[in-house]
């Protein structure tokens, strides 16, 4: 049977990888994969190595660090470098917790309280232009220095300018970085009755 190589190319988009191990970036249902795999598998296509069929170990456990409050002077305006303004930072760690949840050992999971400790020494230090810059910074500090962290969302928010008048609660950007080599953990969605947990 002759596959096209638009298929191939599909196929090991589906699967995630490729035989040197990098990641591709592909959205598409496990149930796609495991049907492309089987396939493939089935008629022996030379192209395609063969791969486990098993789900990634992603485990979707997370460590969230909530309204931290900081003073920086990141901005564009003068006055935001001069005088400085408070910030508002939200991460949330995806995190292997099986291991400290069973060993109730501080060393087997990540210390929140030295995360906590890498975003001030990025958002009260030298000021940026730009919040996107702070929570740049700030991601590639928690995945240099934290191993165990797979994934980080991080939301910072200016909550005023100084010298301006302002008619909003604030302003800000959020930024997801996912570990290379890690499979990100599906997101909850919302449910029509609410927010989800």
């Amino acid at each position: 049977m002759n596959m096209s190589k638009g298929f191939v190319n599909l196929v090991k988009c589906a699967l995630g990888r490729v035989p040197s191990g990098a990641l591709l970036v592909c959205a598409q249902p496990p149930a796609f994969v495991v049907d492309s795999l089987l396939w493939a598998s089935a008629i022996g296509h030379s192209e395609l190595p063969r791969y486990s069929t098993a789900p990634p170990t992603c485990t979707g456990d997370w460590i969230h660090i909530n309204n931290m409050r900081f003073h920086g002077r990141h901005g564009v305006l003068p006055e935001e470098t001069r005088l400085g303004q408070n910030f508002l930072v939200d991460i949330k760690l995806e995190v292997d917790a099986t291991r400290a949840g069973a060993s109730d050992a501080l060393e087997d999971t990540v210390n929140y309280v030295a995360v906590y400790e890498d975003v001030k020494e990025i958002v009260e230090g030298p000021p940026c232009k730009l919040i996107e810059t702070v929570a740049q910074r700030a991601v590639n500090t928690i995945l240099l220095r934290h191993p165990g962290v797979q994934q980080v969302d991080f939301a910072i928010r200016k909550l005023a300018i100084p010298g301006v008048p302002s008619v909003v609660d604030s302003v800000g950007v959020q930024i997801r970085r996912v570990r290379q080599g890690h499979c990100p953990a599906p997101q909850l969605e919302p449910s029509a009755g609410g927010n989800a947990l």
